[in-house]
C-alpha cells in the first residue's frame, strides 16, 4: 500500500513539473517577446496587422502561462484537502 501511495506521489510530482515548465516556458518568450519590442527602434511603425499578431502571441502565452498555473494551483490544493 505504501508503494502505491509513493507511486502516486512522485506522479504528482512530475505532473507539477511539467505544468511548472509550461509555464516557465510561456513566461521566457514573453520576456523575449517583449525584449524585442522595447528594443528595436521603429517597432510600432510596422503594419498593424503584423503588430496585432505580435501582440496576439503575447496574449496566448499569458493565457498558457496562466491556464497551467491554475490548474497546477488546483491540483495542489486538491491534494492538501486529500
Amino acid at each position: 500500500m505504501a508503494d502505491n501511495s509513493v507511486s502516486d506521489f512522485s506522479s504528482f510530482i512530475n505532473r507539477q513539473i511539467n505544468f511548472q515548465e509550461r509555464v516557465e516556458s510561456c513566461l521566457w518568450k514573453l520576456e523575449a517577446l517583449t525584449v524585442i519590442a522595447a528594443m528595436s527602434e521603429g517597432f510600432y511603425d510596422f503594419p498593424e496587422s503584423i503588430l496585432r499578431n505580435y501582440f496576439s502571441i503575447a496574449v496566448d502565452l499569458i493565457e498558457n502561462a496562466k491556464k497551467s498555473n491554475q490548474i497546477s494551483l488546483n491540483a495542489l490544493f486538491k491534494k492538501g484537502r486529500v
